[in-house]
């Protein structure tokens, strides 16, 4: 009989009605195949992280947190128990995305703020980096933090790294801001672009936004607000990676937090 391969779409015969690739592991080879062309047209698709606050002093709580426009929140405030796992989720479900944030100092504070204080000894302070610093010439990162079945770092203020204890893979999520070096509504205007990323619309939107963060509270205009600043962080990055690319720069997901990685990629070129 002929069947058509389910893995990749072409002809096959066979005597076997069970059988539904024209060769084991056709689907997975067909995947990687498309994988592989994907990275060599360096088609790098952007997925935004934000989050937000309200009150302030000792009653600021971290209310909610936005990976694209999937989101968590909770009134009483989100801790490291909520937030861990709503990314590892997000990065299981798009694993070759770059997760990018814009300045994202206060979210990865507002992260790691309710680890015991022994963890953030070991994350901040020159004692504890110290004894996390590997022997090996091979490999120059230090060991993760452990807690609680997670390992994760920082690297400065830069980039954040998540994982599960038991998974060989990273969660990298960089902070993108120093590559424009000036507030997101600036960066996004759409008065300052040939071709606006934006509409007027969506940056009156998002400039209300800001401007009521003062008084935020967790409602359906703050989810729509951190949905949209997201996306338009994704179209941001999106623009930046098509004129790096037209000049031979390709970075990997884990390297959009800075123009040092863009100049460094740009001298191995010359």
């Amino acid at each position: 009989m002929i069947k058509v391969c389910a893995g990749c779409g072409n002809t096959f015969e066979t005597s076997d009605i069970r059988q539904t690739q024209c060769k084991k592991d056709c689907g997975r080879t067909s995947h990687h195949q498309a994988r592989t062309q994907k990275r060599e047209a360096h088609e790098t698709q952007f997925v935004g992280v934000d989050g937000e606050g309200c009150g302030e002093g000792i009653d600021h709580r971290y209310v909610l947190l936005g990976v694209g426009s999937d989101q968590i929140s909770d009134a009483n405030g989100l801790t490291h128990n909520d937030i861990f796992p709503f990314l590892w989720e997000s990065f299981t479900a798009n694993p070759d995305a770059a997760f990018v944030g814009y300045f994202l100092g206060y979210d990865f504070t507002q992260w790691l703020r309710s680890l015991p204080a022994n963890r953030g000894w070991y994350l901040f302070s020159k004692e504890g980096q110290a004894k996390r610093r590997r022997r090996s010439r091979v490999r120059l990162d230090p060991f993760p933090v452990e807690h609680q079945g997670w390992e994760f770092d920082l690297l400065g203020d830069k980039r954040f790294k998540l994982r599960p204890a038991n998974d060989k893979r990273w969660l990298w999520i960089c902070d993108s801001g120093p590559f424009f070096q000036c507030s997101f509504l600036k960066a996004i205007n759409p008065k300052d672009w040939p071709q606006p990323i934006c509409t007027e619309d969506e940056y009156v939107l998002l400039e209300q936004g800001k401007a009521n963060r003062s008084s935020a509270a967790l409602d359906r205009e703050m989810c729509r607000y951190n949905s949209l600043e997201n996306e338009l962080l994704a179209r941001l990055m999106g623009r930046l990676d098509s004129g790096f690319t037209s000049i031979g720069i390709r970075l990997r997901k884990n390297q959009w937090f800075g123009p040092g990685q863009a100049a460094q990629a740009w001298l191995r070129q010359q």
